[in-house]
């Protein structure tokens, strides 16, 4: 079976460029609904905010924050980095009696919620080592101001696709509002409009002018151009795709400009990258930065509570139709083991008693190196694949502030230090509350800084790391961003922070071609199917939803020649 033909756009094009990626375009600000009809959005939190796990926290007040929210990965590590002696202390433990359930999907982010739904008629069991749903898709709420601490908008998607069914579904519609135009860039302490027209330095606009033109090509497929699509077919990949998989997306773009970029383009691309890869433009491959960036010149969607909002919607929906005992959080799976009669997954519950759920299917929709630790006997040269695959980490820092502030962009980039290779930089920031939805006179603004470097969720597992980040975080504030934003020191009520110790997969050029593709993505024995971004090292959540909609049939087809079926 071949992919269907979902493109970023057409599968779900959330996050417009990955889990924190973001837009920085010069113009205005111009808001449009998918529906005529405005909707109420409180009252369908109020609707959807009544399970524990919901992925979107109300239950904050004004409490200042003492630790990060986002990973706490202290229990996965206990029981997954040391498995052995976990295994043998489950000798003096007592396990509950198997239970029979047609499918068991591990991972509650957006790829096991995605493909939840997908396959909600099977009443899959959904487990969740965290105490709520939706992954890095995850909010929260302050004064009735929703906000994302993750991945937080998504591009429109086309009439009659997944996503598009998906959002009118859920009754998202109404919520949905669209930047069209684009946004302005901080530069100097000002919010600099026409960046593409080379506004930050009109005697060298050259460069500015190709790329914009470059990009609105691929987007408009002029020129022989088009956005290489990924997720593609293994069986009929585009060629044009694999040879930019080979390259890395610096490497492109200077050989479009004939050398080196402006510095000031450079320090955008730089700041992008770190922002929606958590690695440079010299790591990535071109395909996948071509893919994200020319995105950023297409139709931007948000709502409020970003792509947390999707994944509590759609959880509220799935709960409507599921029964409410098979959304487990809190439960850490440790092992999983197939044959071809069947599959047994193994995980410590919310109590901390051991459980064994013997089932037909396995959606493993978690990070690759968790499944190379979960998978009894996993094949050599998949453990081998695996192995290559590199995560970043990155942080968010979500500030209250105790006044309300309106700003005609949705997502405003950082140029203020364009001759800077430094890597801890916030790179962009997004104004909640821009529609005036919601009359408060508070705001929330969120902050994001990609951290890409090899083993830095190390630094930031450890004890001191709050107080740093925190303090780090409020240097850069005062110095760049709150001035231009009109905030004062003494309107902060607070810097919540969000950590994400290793969410993003660093698409590095060359496995599209090495088979590392086709080694980490194939079923285990035929019963347990593998959904997660990570299949194509592209941290979007539209990769999950591709993924979820090309296996659900092949999984699908499993469990109608199932005995539990």
């Amino acid at each position: 079976m071949s992919d269907p033909r979902i493109n970023r756009r057409q599968a779900i094009s959330l996050l417009g460029g990955g889990a924190i990626g973001a837009f920085w375009f010069s113009g205005a600000w111009a808001v449009e609904h998918l529906s005529k009809t405005s909707g109420n959005p409180t009252q369908t939190k109020l609707e959807a905010a009544d399970f524990s796990f919901n992925p979107i926290d109300r239950t904050l007040g004004s409490t200042l924050a003492t630790d990060f929210t986002g990973d706490h990965p202290s229990k996965n590590h206990i029981i997954l980095w040391d498995k052995p002696k976990f295994l043998a202390s489950l000798s003096n433990r007592s396990i509950a009696s198997t239970e029979v359930a047609p499918l068991v999907i591990v991972g509650g982010g957006m790829s096991g919620i995605l493909t939840a739904y997908a396959l909600r008629k099977y009443n899959p069991i959904l487990l969740e080592q965290a105490p709520r749903m939706g992954g890095n898709s995850r909010g929260e709420s302050w004064r009735g101001i929703d906000y994302s601490i993750g991945a937080a908008y998504f591009t429109k998607p086309d009439s009659g696709s997944f996503i598009d069914q998906l959002i009118q579904e859920i009754g998202l519609t109404n919520e949905i509002q669209i930047r069209q135009n684009h946004d302005p860039v901080l530069f100097q302490g000002r919010m600099l409009s026409h960046f593409w027209n080379g506004a930050s330095d009109p005697e060298h606009s050259s460069q500015f002018v190709i790329l914009k033109k470059y990009f609105e090509d691929l987007v408009a497929e002029k020129s022989g151009l088009s956005i290489p699509q990924i997720p593609f077919s293994p069986k009929n990949p585009s060629p044009e795709t694999l040879r930019l998989s080979k390259i890395t997306f610096k490497e492109h773009l200077e050989t479009l400009l004939s050398g080196p970029l402006h510095p000031h383009l450079n320090a955008l691309i730089e700041r992008y990258c770190w922002s929606s890869f958590a690695a440079s433009s010299g790591e990535i491959h071109a395909a996948a930065g071509i893919n994200f960036f020319a995105s950023e010149f297409q139709s931007l969607c948000f709502v409020p509570g970003g792509n947390s909002r999707i994944a509590e919607l759609t959880l509220s929906k799935l709960m409507s139709q599921i029964p409410h005992s098979h959304f487990r959080p809190e439960s850490m799976v440790y092992d999983v083991r197939a044959d071809l009669s069947g599959a047994r997954v193994s995980y410590v519950d919310a109590k901390g008693v051991s459980k064994v759920i013997s089932t037909d299917c396995v959606v493993l929709a978690c990070p690759k190196f968790i499944a190379a630790k979960l998978l009894h006997e996993i094949e050599p040269e998949r453990a081998k694949a695996i192995k290559t695959l590199e995560y970043h980490s990155y942080l968010v820092a979500n500030v209250w502030v105790n006044h309300s502030s309106k700003f005609s962009f949705f997502d405003l980039y950082s140029l203020e230090k364009p001759d800077s290779n430094e890597k801890s930089l916030i790179t962009d920031v997004i104004a909640n509350n821009r529609s005036g939805k919601i009359k408060s006179q508070s705001s929330v603004f969120t902050f994001y800084r990609g951290i890409p470097m090899k083993n830095a969720r190390t630094e930031l597992l450890s004890d001191r790391s709050f107080q740093k980040y925190q303090n780090e975080f409020q240097r850069e504030l005062k110095a760049d961003f709150l001035p231009a934003l009109g905030i004062k020191n003494k309107d902060i009520a607070d810097i919540r922070l969000a950590r994400w110790g290793h969410p993003m997969p660093v698409p590095k050029p060359g496995a599209y071609t090495d088979g590392t593709l086709e080694t980490i993505r194939k079923p285990f024995k035929e019963r347990v199917f593998f959904v997660q971004q990570d299949n194509w090292q592209l941290p979007a959540i539209e990769t999950a939803a591709a993924e979820a909609v090309y296996w659900a049939p092949q999984i699908e087809a499993v469990i109608k020649r199932s005995k539990f079926s």
